[in-house]
């Protein structure tokens, strides 16, 4: 009762009322029948989607009939999102299965989650024991080249290094002119909608982080497969590292077991040490490896390296005496009983 005497048009917003008179009318006009969909307008001004049938009689009225299937069209598209997403999951299942290398498989990882949700940018940040800090491994933004890598972010308070902290998913919503996020994914230019990054871990090891920023809204569907696939990435990661220190291990079997041959081969002391200095550099991947030999005649405080190997650019210190009466007073007698010392960053071991 509230439309008699109403214009038509007052149903729909100007773009539908234009699509409506080009598109509709002369169809109806043609064939004395349409039925297709629209978005009409409610009462309180909101669009829904609407079933729409329009009957000429044979007295040339027209006849409206209008049914809201905002309902049945909201599940229509949760079924293509869930199709979609499931296809999205298959995709990295199979870049998983496929990558023999770290980076490989985060790179396609990466690329098959653009595809299919074309976010403004994706990134892997890898964490790094030793230093405690995440590192940039991978991304689909073109701002940030290659060679650049790896950015490291320390654990502060921006919203990556709160996940990496506390091992708990995080998701931002209607971000405007969040100039951390920027920095983050070198891009000024686009509004950031939808922020979510995800823990790349396996039980409690924190492998890395997985982010991505959309100028979508993003349901919470897609950000439970995000989650979902993260799962599936980690796993990977740590796939492919279990198979490179498996690898690396064999590798120094290897070695060892060559240093042990051509040992026993030689009867030389000089060549005996060349051989175990530049063996054991090429299993550590150091830069150095050397032989000091101490002099007990001199309480051993006094001693020179007798055999090194190194790389370029560091220069030799081969035949270098060493003076260190704190060495030989206070440290010695542990070394003769077997002490072993092994530092992973000498400068936070407090050696001075």
């Amino acid at each position: 009762a509230e439309l008699l005497g109403k214009n038509w048009r007052i149903l729909y917003d100007p773009k539908q009322v234009n699509w409506i008179e080009t598109e509709v009318f002369p169809i109806v006009q043609k064939q004395s029948y349409w039925r297709g969909i629209t978005k009409s307008k409610r009462k309180n001004g909101t669009l829904f989607d609407a079933e729409v049938t329009l009957n000429v009689t044979s007295e040339g009225d027209l006849i409206c009939i209008c049914k809201d299937i905002s309902h049945r069209v909201k599940a229509k598209e949760e079924l293509l999102e869930k199709i979609k997403l499931a296809q999205l999951n298959a995709d990295i299942g199979v870049v998983l299965t496929e990558q023999n290398n770290i980076s490989d498989c985060l790179k396609n990882s990466l690329a098959v989650i653009s595809n299919h949700l074309d976010p403004i940018s994706l990134q892997v940040w890898l964490f790094d024991k030793t230093s405690q800090t995440l590192k940039l491994k991978a991304s689909n933004n073109p701002n940030i080249k290659s060679d650049e890598f790896p950015y490291v972010i320390e654990f502060s308070r921006d919203p990556i290094s709160r996940v990496a902290r506390n091992h708990y998913s995080i998701v931002h919503r209607h971000l405007v002119n969040d100039l951390q996020l920027q920095e983050i994914t070198k891009i000024s230019d686009k509004v950031i909608v939808t922020f979510a990054a995800y823990p790349l871990k396996i039980q409690d090891n924190l492998l890395g982080i997985i982010a991505i920023f959309s100028q979508q809204n993003l349901s919470n569907h897609t950000l439970d497969c995000l989650e979902s696939s993260t799962n599936e990435i980690a796993l990977g990661i740590e796939r492919l590292q279990t198979q490179l220190n498996l690898k690396r291990q064999l590798e120094k079997t290897t070695l060892l077991a060559r240093i042990t041959q051509e040992i026993r081969q030689s009867l030389e002391p000089e060549q005996i040490f060349g051989i175990a200095t530049k063996q054991l550099r090429q299993i550590l991947a150091a830069d150095r490896v050397a032989i000091f030999r101490l002099f007990p005649e001199t309480n051993y405080v006094q001693g020179k390296f007798i055999s090194e190997d190194t790389i370029h650019p560091f220069k030799s210190i081969l035949d270098r005496k060493v003076l260190d009466p704190c060495f030989g007073y206070d440290h010695s007698s542990s070394y003769k009983q077997g002490k072993i010392l092994a530092n992973a960053n000498i400068y936070d071991a407090n050696l001075s």
